[in-house]
């Protein structure tokens, strides 16, 4: 009774991860137009370049990426460099007074190099499934846009 018991739990984790978790494959072509998109957010919102701005952080006056704490939010960018993006920006910043400046949005300059274009679009399909939305395909743009970071960045 135990064995079912507990072979039918290990099913239901399965099943559940399979169908609630899995990171759907990217749309073909899904990619092509985060360029314009990217591009036209860099020439009319505010933005400035993600690590410098997130390390401005200081008390009543913090920097954060969506609902990430300041040292959260430095984590991400962090990331973001290592896995290979060329440059990071903060893009549209909100200011709330004495708070400081908080952003949901992100664009990325992407390597040219494959390996490095894979990690980071491995990285954006992971974020884009955890909010709700279907990550893009590489299609050869130079920015990728990532939005809404609501839970820790753990990837």
């Amino acid at each position: 009774m135990m064995k079912w018991l507990l072979l039918s739990l290990v099913a239901a984790v399965f099943l559940g991860w399979f169908l609630f978790v899995r990171i759907p494959p990217p749309e073909p072509g899904s990619g092509a137009h985060q360029d314009p998109f990217c591009r036209k957010l860099l020439d009319t919102k505010t933005h400035k370049e993600a690590l410098a701005w997130v390390k401005e952080s200081k008390d009543r006056d913090i920097r954060t990426i969506g609902e990430q704490s300041p040292e959260a939010s430095l984590k991400i960018v962090e990331r973001l460099y290592q896995e290979g993006a060329e440059q990071v920006w903060a893009v549209d910043l909100e200011t709330y007074p004495n708070e400081g400046q908080s952003t949901n949005n992100l664009v990325i300059e992407l390597p040219t190099n494959p390996t490095l274009r894979r990690k980071l679009f491995l990285l954006e399909a992971r974020v884009a499934a955890s909010g709700g939305f279907d990550p893009v395909s590489d299609d050869g743009q130079h920015y990728m846009f990532l939005y809404k970071f609501k839970f820790p960045f753990h990837l």
